[in-house]
């Protein structure tokens, strides 16, 4: 089985990859997409916009249809240049903090049923299903699943630098501090070599994309059942070496209107809190007005869940004497110590990591169907 193949698909115009590209949808607040559709007729949101709010009154699969006509139109416009030839794309991220090179390529949706891709968080049904649904209205990759490898890091760092510090990028953008470089690579023989250096490699493990890879698991095997004849489904996918990463731990600020007794018993819906004498990288942690606790999540709850709800007790009052500050510290992770997470088959609770880098969406674009 081939871990990492070439393929055909669209790329963001050169001279649109400014406008066109977003950042993971969840980094936005609502009133951030509003300001983005009102100002940039050429941004990812326009494609995405029926299927975000204010569209309650058709069901998802017709909003899902919608967000296909909008990419069509895309497509027919000078936004996107489409790509013939098979290719692999070396894609860069640097900022000031961090930078890391992977290769975007298709991987097929086999090596994670047969447990050569392995993940390291649970995932939400509900949300699976929907993008599930979204892969079958929609039929196109736009977000690569971020995976990285152990074995033949150096000799794919030196292959992949090489090629870039000798040929200018094809598209080089910048967008929220951030600099995104693409190199597009057709020659066969380097396809090759690359593909046979993540290929050296027995395991991948899921970083980043825990839905949308359960998501093609989905959509692919209700196409087999469809159709015996279907043939099992790739999904674009970032390659990128272990020591690249960056981890960091998801740290989230609210301002409550409650009072700390009030935020105590709201908290022991979801969690089991035991008050720490530190604060600790090491373990999972909720500061309430600067003062630590540890906390176990209780089996019925997730990390999301918490955030929704902590999300509706926030103050919008510029003077509120029954408010806390409370600051959501879940533990700061190792590679290894996610690597056995995913080894022993004991997935950490949904978005209780934060790992950079973070790629663009509607970059590059891969036709599933």
């Amino acid at each position: 089985m081939t871990l990492l193949k070439a393929f055909k698909g669209w790329v963001s115009a050169a001279e649109s990859s400014e406008k066109v590209p977003i950042k993971h949808i969840d980094t936005y607040s609502k009133e951030d997409i509003e300001s983005v559709l009102t100002s940039n007729e050429q941004s990812f949101f326009k494609v995405l916009e029926p299927s975000l709010f204010g569209c309650d009154q058709i069901d998802l699969q017709e909003r899902f249809a919608l967000v296909r006509e909008r990419l069509l139109e895309q497509l027919s416009t000078a936004t996107y240049q489409r790509f013939n030839t098979n290719s692999l794309w070396i894609y860069r991220v640097s900022s000031t903090h961090h930078s890391a090179t992977g290769v975007v390529g298709v991987t097929p949706i086999e090596a994670y049923i047969e447990r050569r891709i392995k993940r390291h968080e649970e995932t939400q049904r509900s949300r699976r299903n929907n993008l599930s649904l979204y892969l079958e209205e929609v039929g196109i990759h736009a977000d690569p699943v971020v995976l990285s490898f152990e074995n033949q890091q150096q000799k794919f760092q030196s292959l992949v630098e090489g090629y870039a510090g000798e040929t200018k990028p094809t598209i080089a953008l910048n967008i929220h501090r951030e600099r995104h470089e693409l190199w597009q690579l057709s020659d066969p023989l380097i396809v090759d070599q690359i593909s046979t250096l993540i290929n050296a490699n027995h395991t991948l493990y899921l970083i980043d994309g825990h839905h949308r890879i359960e998501s093609v698991l989905h959509y692919s095997q209700r196409q087999q059942t469809a159709s015996t004849d279907s043939p099992p489904a790739h999904f674009l996918s970032f390659l990128i070496p272990e020591n690249e990463l960056n981890i960091k731990a998801p740290v989230d600020t609210y301002i409550l209107n409650l009072s700390n007794e009030e935020c105590i018993l709201f908290l022991q819906h979801h969690l089991s809190l035991t008050k720490a004498a530190e604060v600790d990288e090491s373990t999972d942690q909720i500061l309430l007005a600067e003062i630590p606790y540890n906390f176990r999540l209780k089996p019925s709850s997730s990390l999301p869940d918490l955030k929704v709800d902590l999300k509706a007790h926030v103050s919008h009052k510029k003077t509120d004497d029954n408010k806390t500050t409370l600051t959501l510290k879940p533990k700061k992770y190792t590679v290894k110590e996610l690597k056995r997470a995913a080894d022993f088959n004991e997935p950490l609770t949904p978005k209780s990591t934060y790992i950079e880098p973070k790629l663009l969406t509607g970059l590059i674009l891969y036709p599933i169907t």
